[in-house]
């Protein structure tokens, strides 16, 4: 395999796509109830896989255009990419070992029965990490495209001569 391909940015999609088919073949139900909003709504380990590459596309070919052109700070690069994969093996996890509920524990008229509280607990947390999860990808993409635009800038900027350069040097110093 050439040196193109073994790149730490491929991780941001070859991971997903792994832990994805691991999780989904792993737990013993297909199915992810979430509730947000009072709304609760039924994902498969693929849908979960299919939103976490959606949210990884540009932070993707961001790090890999910013590598490209040789401009990329290393340390934020494996930061961006450590701190998201922690967060979505993190989510899949608590995902695939949460358990099963059903809905009409909630509205029991007894009160919460103790695995609904259980449940919530872990989707609540879940719901918070894939809040972290995308502020992550946001404020990376808004470091790439600060770096891309400023490299931009800087290469449409002319090149001055060394004679330019001392001229104005000159002037600046007699005035």
């Amino acid at each position: 395999m050439t040196a193109k391909y073994t790149r730490a940015e491929h991780l941001l999609w070859i991971v997903p796509i792994i832990h994805g088919l691991i999780a989904h073949y792993s737990t013993y139900s297909e199915i992810i109830l979430v509730q947000y909003n009072n709304v609760f709504t039924l994902f498969s380990f693929f849908n979960i896989t299919a939103i976490f590459l959606l949210f990884m596309i540009v932070p993707f070919l961001i790090q890999s255009a910013i590598r490209k052109m040789e401009i990329r700070n290393t340390i934020i690069a494996i930061a961006h990419i450590t701190l998201s994969l922690t967060l979505l093996i993190g989510i899949t996890f608590i995902f695939s070992v949460n358990l099963p509920i059903n809905i009409k524990w909630h509205y029991n008229n007894v009160g919460e029965l103790s695995l609904f509280t259980k449940w919530n607990y872990y989707n609540e947390m879940c719901i918070s990490l894939f809040k972290v999860f995308i502020v992550v990808q946001l404020v990376y993409c808004a470091y790439g495209s600060k770096v891309l635009i400023s490299n931009y800038i800087l290469s449409k900027k002319p090149a001055i001569t060394q004679h330019e350069y001392e001229s104005e040097l000159a002037m600046q110093m007699a005035g």
